[in-house]
């Protein structure tokens, strides 16, 4: 038991510095003006949509490696349950790049293509982790 939460705490843990380093790579690629408010939402919506497709596309690879990461991670670490819960780990991972693409006010085919694209990539980290392989 205690295996499979350290391996789901690893898994999300993973996945999250993941995202973070890509997301940082964009925020330097593209850095918010210095005169940004944060507080204030027209403000952000109007840099958010001034963003480049490239930035999207690096979101977007930032939340579907975060995803793969974080199911292997958890998969390859739990003692059963392994791609259970390589999924569940994939999915949490989803909403949250999910609830970002929402907070950050992105046009609805980056909305679409990070679900879909996180969704396929939590897949194949959760199966590949799950793969043990046998000892001779």
């Amino acid at each position: 038991m205690f295996k499979r939460v350290l391996a789901v705490v690893l898994g999300f843990v993973t996945g999250f510095v993941l995202v973070t380093l890509i997301h940082s790579i964009s925020a330097r690629m593209y850095p918010p003006p210095e005169e940004l408010i944060t507080q204030d939402t027209e403000a952000l919506k109007a840099y958010f949509s001034s963003l480049p497709t490239k930035a999207r596309y690096i979101i977007l690879a930032a939340h579907a490696i975060g995803c793969f990461g974080a199911a292997y991670i958890a998969s390859k670490f739990a003692d059963s349950y392994k791609f259970h819960l390589g999924m569940l780990v994939g999915l949490m991972m989803l909403v949250a790049g999910a609830s970002y693409n929402l907070a950050s006010y992105s046009p609805i085919w980056a909305f679409a293509a990070d679900v879909i694209s996180s969704l396929c990539f939590a897949y194949l980290g959760a199966k590949w982790g799950s793969i043990s392989r046998q000892t001779a």
